[in-house]
């Protein structure tokens, strides 16, 4: 009886947790779409990650302990460890559990967050992302989407947007 009890309870409390599904170029790594065609070799660039995208998410992070799932085209490419290191090395404290890429044969960015996110049973999440995807397929999810502009990023001015998506009652 008590393991049940137990169960119920982590299942409860996993279903609250916070996910933000992350995306890296043009929220992490500002880029000027015209002039650097070749923004996805930022990466390895010290120089290129934002440090106020970082404290913007520093806050989102202190303030609500979400998991990040990583939505980056990077994941092609790179491994998971790889990315928490560099994540790590650039200052963010967030924790970084997970990348995503096509779910189930999907092969649309925003179609597999409605996937993982249904899998998961999670009820609260944002969608940080400079481009809005595949938005027409799976509006359901815009209403937790956080757009920023791909030469800017995560900016101050997206905290109140984070903040009320993840504030919304889920149910």
């Amino acid at each position: 009886m008590i393991h049940n009890f137990t169960n119920f309870i982590n299942e409860s409390s996993a279903s609250d947790t916070p996910y933000i599904f992350l995306d890296l170029n043009g929220v992490l790594l500002p880029y000027k779409k015209k002039e650097e065609d070749d923004h996805h070799e930022f990466f390895d660039d010290d120089t290129k990650w934002s440090d106020k995208g970082v404290t913007v998410l520093n806050k989102i992070c202190d303030e609500y302990s979400p998991k990040i799932v990583i939505i980056s085209s990077y994941i092609r490419k790179k491994s998971l460890s790889t990315i928490k290191k560099k994540l790590d090395e650039v200052g963010l404290d967030g924790d970084v559990v997970d990348v995503l890429d096509n779910v189930h044969g999907k092969k649309n960015r925003f179609s597999n967050v409605e996937e993982y996110v249904d899998s998961n049973g999670i009820k609260r999440y944002v969608i940080i992302d400079d481009h809005d995807h595949d938005l027409d397929e799976v509006p359901e999810v815009e209403p937790h989407l956080c757009s920023t502009k791909s030469k800017k990023g995560l900016t101050k001015k997206s905290l109140d947007v984070i903040r009320e998506i993840l504030n919304k009652d889920p149910d």
